[in-house]
């Protein structure tokens, strides 16, 4: 998130509250919003780092507030981080992770309940020590949870209006925050249209990970491990 608020900075000074709002415009159909806290320690670690710099602005009826800047060491940086390759979407996610942990401890607990009934096969393969055939082991949890996540999230997306955002985009007077920093704008027209393609990128993403599925559980029966 550092090189998001850094590019939120380059349109201006604002105030954290003024960078949680652009974030939530910029991401609220396809991410919940963002704490408030995690914005301030973001700043801390970047004006730590010379990336920005604050002054206190006197309040007007309330608190005084920082005002965080970007200076040219996080002019730099930005730049630098933006010629930067992309990370691919694959390897070790989350998801992944857990159904591996999950075939492994599967396998070990149908390990030590065969071996307790003295490998005499008066349970069969594949049963796990907490009871009932593999449909009830971790994996198989792990992927029937992910995968009524991923509809969730799919269901979400798709009764999101795919105009959702023109409004907003167009009308900065009656949508836009209370303050007039340049950095607090979300109706910036580089991004106009921008909520459509995170939804769009979000629905592939979700439509590609229950194909994968599909696949997984496929597969696993094959061998009898779900």
């Amino acid at each position: 998130m550092r090189y998001l608020m850094l590019a939120l900075l380059d349109r201006g000074p604002a105030h954290g509250y003024e960078l949680k709002r652009a974030h939530d415009e910029l991401f609220g159909d396809v991410a919940p919003p963002i704490n408030v806290g995690q914005i301030y320690v973001t700043l801390t670690r970047l004006e730590r780092d010379g990336n920005v710099a604050h002054h206190v602005e006197e309040g007007t009826g309330g608190p005084d507030r920082k005002v965080y800047e970007l200076t040219e060491t996080g002019r730099k940086a930005l730049r630098g981080w933006l010629d930067e390759p992309s990370d691919l979407p694959v390897g070790k996610s989350d998801v992944v992770q857990r159904l591996v942990a999950g075939l492994i401890y599967d396998a070990n607990a149908a390990h030590a309940a065969h071996g307790a009934h003295g490998g005499d096969g008066g349970q069969p393969a594949g049963t796990g020590a907490a009871g009932g055939d593999a449909r009830s082991g971790s994996a198989a949890r792990t992927l029937a949870a992910h995968r009524t996540r991923c509809l969730r999230a799919l269901r979400a997306l798709t009764a999101v209006a795919p105009t959702a955002g023109a409004d907003r985009d167009g009308d900065p007077a009656d949508h836009g925050p209370s303050s007039t920093s340049p950095g607090a704008s979300p109706a910036d027209p580089a991004v106009a249209g921008i909520g459509d393609l995170l939804r769009e990128a979000s629905l592939l993403h979700l439509q590609a990970e229950l194909r994968w599925l599909d696949i997984v559980e496929a597969r696993l029966a094959r061998y009898g491990r779900t």
